[in-house]
């Protein structure tokens, strides 16, 4: 029966023929277009939905320095984007509808998934990825269909200086060899061919420009989202007739591409000096003095006679806090402060006789000070550095240090030379220090 003569005369018949040719039509669209055109409540929103979900995880992931939660976010979009290959002729159906169960498995345990990777615990997040893995391993694949496994670089390197990165994915693809089944990698809004295909591995050259265009610059580690579509054949027999058709599918994978910050993190050049700093004041007494004039000791008048009592060395006075303090005294005696500034507390004291009588004080002279100590004065300085940057600072050796905040929330510290470091290397010489950062084109994030 034609298409026309269905729609002619609207009977059951005429309508399950049409729905059959808009089967065999869907065959031909790329499977990443179901979810878009998936109606509310429908496997492939819910795919969709969960994608946002993944992506607003990522996000935190990123700004939080999680590397492993990164890692396993990337490994949940192959799951989610192989669980929308896989079930391509499900994606329209109610999810709460008769789906094939292993199918709603699935969509529920990747939900369960993504929400163990959004609380970024490393536990959870360890679960999570074993998850990912064996949601991607246990899907139905159809003979022939790709499966995608792994990418590599785990992170991309950003660079001020062009080059260009081998991405590698690595997984099952069978017809990836032949040329009318080559995949086609987007980043941006660039696509490459492969410069390898084969069934095991897919190789693509791109250059990091297109990546991260020159002049950008990131704090936290970086994500950008890409998209691989991969060709393959469907080979389906007809009944007991041993006919079989072959049918052209395209696979699209949503993807996840992981990147570094622009640089290790925050360097600081730390200069050692000291400086005085003033402490609370304390109060100073001095040693007892005495001053007598008379028979009983055998001393003259004794008349504005000055006693100085000066501060401890990196003290000072305090300005109306002294005192000449009496222990015990006898006859005529008198006191005057004559100065409470400067290095000296001075005071004039007079002790005159009259007949036998002598006259006699016994003191302490006390005031209050502020003594000054000496502290570690480290003068920083923040020393920016990007991927595959030299930086020599002149400093003797024994008078500085280097502090190394990485983006992935560790702090180092560095008083000598240290080439093991593989975010920072320091090489220390008796009058310099020179900072080194890895190569972009050949550094590998561990």
């Amino acid at each position: 029966m034609r298409l026309d003569d269905c729609v002619k005369s609207f009977t059951l018949r005429c309508a399950k023929c049409v729905a059959g040719v808009v089967v065999v039509l869907s065959l031909s669209l790329p499977a990443g277009a179901y979810v878009d055109k998936s109606p509310a409540g429908s496997v492939g929103a819910q795919l969709a939905l969960l994608m946002d979900k993944l992506n607003t995880a990522m996000t935190a992931a990123s700004a939080a320095g999680n590397t492993a939660a990164m890692e396993c976010g990337r490994d949940l979009a192959i799951a989610i984007s192989s669980t929308q290959n896989v079930y391509d002729d499900e994606l329209n159906k109610p999810l709460d509808g008769k789906v094939a169960p292993a199918l709603k498995s699935s969509v529920d345990e990747l939900d369960s998934a993504i929400t163990l990777m959004a609380s970024l615990t490393k536990a959870s997040v360890q679960q999570a990825a074993v998850q990912a893995l064996q949601i991607t391993n246990s899907l139905p694949y159809r003979p022939s269909e790709p499966r995608l496994a792994k990418i590599t670089p785990q992170f991309l390197v950003p660079s001020k200086d062009p080059y260009l990165v081998k991405m590698r994915f690595n997984g099952a693809f069978e017809a990836a060899a032949k040329p009318a089944f080559f995949p086609t990698l987007t980043i941006q809004t660039h696509s490459y061919k492969p410069i390898a295909s084969a069934v095991g591995e897919i190789e693509f050259s791109v250059p990091i420009a297109d990546v991260f265009p020159p002049g950008s610059e990131a704090k936290t580690l970086q994500f950008i989202t890409g998209s691989m579509k991969m060709p393959w054949e469907m080979t389906s027999s007809f009944g007991g007739l041993k006919v079989k058709k072959h049918t052209k599918k395209e696979d699209n994978f949503q993807l996840y591409l992981l990147a570094l910050p622009s640089g290790p993190g925050t360097v600081k050049f730390m200069a050692t000096a000291t400086k005085l700093v003033g402490g609370e004041p304390k109060r100073y007494s001095s040693e007892p003095y005495q001053q007598c004039s008379g028979p009983s000791c055998g001393n003259p008048d004794d008349t504005n006679h000055l006693w100085s009592v000066p501060h401890d060395p990196n003290c000072s006075v305090v300005k109306g806090s002294s005192s000449l303090d009496v222990t015990n005294s006898s006859g005529d005696w008198g006191k005057e402060l004559l100065s409470d500034t400067g290095d000296f507390v001075t005071y004039s004291v007079s002790t005159k006789a009259h007949g036998k009588a002598s006259a006699s004080v016994d003191f302490k002279i006390s005031f209050m000070e502020s003594c000054s100590h000496e502290v570690p004065n480290d003068v920083g300085e923040t020393v920016v550095m990007t991927w595959g940057d030299t930086h020599t600072i002149k400093a003797p050796s024994g008078t500085w240090s280097v502090s190394l905040d990485t983006f992935d929330g560790r702090h180092i510290d560095f008083t000598q030379s240290d080439d093991k470091n593989p975010l920072l290397k320091v090489l220390a010489t008796k009058d310099s220090i020179t900072l080194t950062t890895p190569d972009p084109t050949t550094f590998v994030y561990q």
